[in-house]
């Protein structure tokens, strides 16, 4: 026969998520509104189901969500904040009761009665009042003052003709007993406090009713929910599977944890028990809740599980060596190796580089050097000197003629009058030469210096062009290892997924066994998850079964399976 477990191993999806680990702790979110009105330890974060919604594991057009495990209400009030119907069971009275009032629709009328009750005050406490209880601790659970004032807020309680109201005013009352009782719940049960509470119930019940009343307010939903009281079988006889878009829950643990026994004084006082033969009944109906409970065969059948018959083979497996692959990495892609070789050599060999330098060196080589004046002398220049020596030539042969005439040839006075003339030859013909030389250096220099001009325009011209064309060179290569990158990333990627692959084949073994325990102990694994540098880690589907959550798109998972417990 199909039975949850064996369901599980085959339709269950896994999913790994940190975030999954505080969500499905409820001290995480004890103070979330309705979330605060009773402390259920085994619950989880109302978030969760928002959660799944982000992460897009859910579909968007839910109308229906079933928990068959509801404990006191996680996933019925996030449903109900998110307009979504929902279906609750638990085999818990206290869970299934808390449950129901959390997720009533109330009136205002319902909300002013509750508000406005008042517990009056007690003048005399009985002593006999530990006697009306068969619970054999109750003397050494409350005080005598805090037990009378419970005892008469719950005659006064009873008065109130409105069920809501009523049902307002008892989870008021049941969520503060574990306050001012000297014990208080710690793992399997109840364990004595430190100190003795110092605090009333009777003012701790009216700040509980205060706190409940807000959070009533302020919520603004009226999606309609249902509770009912019983094993998750229920669900066959209350909806039909086709009906059902999800099923989202946390399944008891599957151990010893007995959740009557945590539970004992919620139930005493709050008025779901009254004898131990009620108690024994109840931990008889869940099966999970306690596996030191009586078995007959029909029960031990349908939990069977080829998971659990495998258990001696896979604790075998586990001690054989384990062979981790070699970690390996993608090296330089193609492309980022061309890009290394031309970012080794970039910028040589550029012809505008190299125009450019020598046009540099050019200009400077003729800065160096003397201009070259005779391009730039005067042509018609020995033409004019010519001239004055003809004309000097014609002075002297007239001043001899002179000389001849007066009879003074090779006198004194002729030969001052030859100097004077001669000097004013070589005078103006110096002056005439020096005039010359002048223009002819300006005219070299001016030429010089626009030839200067003219390079050193020139390599910078070519200096800014072998710029450019570095940056763009510099651009070439940065795309290229960019694109380099991209198929380097690739390459890990799928060395990555090859080396998962191993792993996980490598710790399948102790998968197993850390899956088994989970489902035979319901303690947190801490083996499970496989990563390529560490040991097993955490297994989801262990936490989903012993602590987590377990979401089924499909009715027939729960079919049959048999078990039962509380949430």
């Amino acid at each position: 026969m199909k039975n949850l477990i064996r369901a599980s191993e085959k339709k269950y999806c896994l999913t790994e998520d940190p975030d999954f680990k505080k969500l499905v702790n409820f001290s995480e979110y004890n103070e979330q509104p309705f979330q605060r009105w009773f402390y259920y330890q085994e619950g989880y974060s109302t978030k969760l189901l928002g959660h799944l919604y982000e992460q897009n594991l859910l579909p968007k057009n839910i109308e229906l969500i079933v928990d068959p495990f509801c404990g006191s209400g996680s996933t019925l009030i996030a449903s109900k904040q998110r307009n979504i119907k929902s279906i609750g069971i638990d085999i818990n009275p206290v869970s299934a009761f808390m449950a129901k009032v959390k997720t009533e629709n109330y009136t205002k009328k319902d909300i002013s009665e509750t508000e406005n009750f008042s517990l009056r005050n007690i003048s005399k406490y009985k002593e006999d009042i530990f006697e009306n209880y068969e619970l054999k601790i109750i003397k050494n659970l409350f005080s005598l003052r805090n037990l009378s004032q419970i005892e008469e807020a719950k005659i006064q309680i009873n008065k109130i003709k409105s069920e809501r109201v009523k049902n307002l005013l008892r989870a008021s009352l049941i969520s503060v007993l574990e306050d001012v009782s000297n014990y208080k719940k710690a793992g399997n049960g109840l364990k004595k406090k430190r100190e003795k509470p110092k605090i009333e119930f009777r003012e701790l019940f009216h700040e509980k009713k205060k706190q409940i009343c807000i959070d009533i307010k302020e919520s603004k939903t009226r999606t309609k929910t249902k509770v009912f009281l019983g094993s998750y079988e229920l669900i066959q006889q209350k909806v039909h599977d086709s009906e059902v878009d999800l099923f989202l829950f946390s399944p008891p643990y599957a151990n010893c944890f007995d959740y009557f026994e945590v539970y004992k004084i919620e139930l005493w006082l709050g008025g779901f028990v009254s004898s131990y033969e009620d108690l024994r009944k109840l931990r008889k109906s869940a099966l999970v809740s306690n596996l030191n409970a009586e078995l007959n065969k029909e029960f031990q059948n349908k939990i069977k599980s080829k998971l659990f018959e495998k258990n001696i083979e896979a604790i075998e497996l586990s001690k054989q060596p384990i062979a981790v692959p070699q970690y390996q990495t993608a090296g330089p892609s193609p492309l980022e190796q061309q890009g290394f070789n031309i970012a080794g050599t970039a910028g040589v060999g550029l012809p505008t580089l190299d125009r450019g330098i020598a046009a540099i060196n050019q200009a400077g080589a003729a800065a160096m050097q003397m201009p070259d004046i005779n391009a730039f002398f005067n042509p018609y220049e020995r033409y004019a000197i010519d001239e004055i020596n003809r004309q000097a030539e014609i002075q002297q042969n007239q001043l001899s003629a002179q000389a001849v005439g007066a009879g003074a040839f090779g006198g004194g006075r002729e030969g001052v009058q030859r100097a004077e003339q001669e000097r004013a030859r070589l005078q103006t013909i110096g002056q005439l030469r020096g005039q010359g030389f002048q223009t002819a250096l300006g005219a070299a220099q001016q030429q010089q210096a626009f030839q200067q001009s003219a390079l050193m325009n020139q390599a910078q011209a070519l200096q800014s062009a072998a710029q450019q064309q570095q940056a763009m060179q510099q651009r070439d290569i940065q795309s290229q290892l960019q694109a380099g990158a991209i198929q380097r990333d690739i390459a890990e990627r799928a060395l990555t997924a090859e080396r998962q692959t191993e792993v996980a084949r490598a710790y399948e073994p102790f998968q197993r066994i850390e899956f088994q325990k989970g489902i035979m102990t319901a303690l947190p694994t801490a083996a499970s998850q496989v990563t390529a540098g560490t040991g097993p880690g955490v297994n989801p589907f262990a936490q989903a079964l012993g602590a987590g959550v377990g979401a089924y798109k499909a009715f027939d998972v729960l079919a049959g399976s048999g078990i039962t417990g509380s949430r």
